[in-house]
């Protein structure tokens, strides 16, 4: 089974209103499947965001045994699955140019970031889930403080991008 397959059986498990809203959203308005988790980090590479937040569903699981978190499956799958929703429909594929090793030009593909909604990066993650399913509390903490209190991903610049919307 693909990871995929498993992401949207596990989503598909959850009994809660607009779930098949967040799941059509997921799989047909938005490139959750096919965008990377980042630009220059980790799984930054095409199917990395479902990659990425597959893992982390993963991590959870064995951390909620190991530490009896109490966490519930349902929280456990809406967090790791959606804590990095906000990467959704922001990264495009494009070439560049760069100098190698041998001070030559070279052509390499990376991605470009344009967020329309620059919302942070925990927040915009609980706002966008929540246009679809209503998160509990614990779900909103994990997805808002899933990078702990440095945010490496809230840069300046997005505060330039929102300026236009005052």
């Amino acid at each position: 089974m693909s990871i995929k397959q498993i992401i949207l059986s596990r989503l598909h498990s959850i009994e809660r209103e607009g779930m098949s809203d967040l799941i059509h959203f997921l799989t047909s308005e938005s490139d959750y499947f096919t965008a990377p988790a980042s630009i220059k980090g980790h799984c930054n590479y095409p199917h990395g965001l479902a990659v990425h937040s597959h893992n982390v569903v993963e991590l959870l699981i064995q951390k909620n045994k190991q530490f009896h978190l109490g966490l519930s499956t349902e929280t456990i799958y809406l967090a790791g699955y959606l804590h990095d929703l906000c990467k959704t429909n922001i990264f495009y594929p494009t070439l560049k140019l760069r100098y190698n090793q041998k001070n030559e030009k070279e052509c390499y593909f990376t991605y470009d970031c344009v967020d329309d909604l620059p919302l942070g990066h925990g927040e915009k993650s609980v706002i966008l889930a929540q246009q679809y399913i209503k998160l509990t509390i614990d779900e909103m903490l994990l997805i808002r403080w899933h990078t702990g209190p440095q945010t490496p991903c809230e840069h300046p610049y997005r505060y330039e991008q929102g300026k236009h919307v005052i």
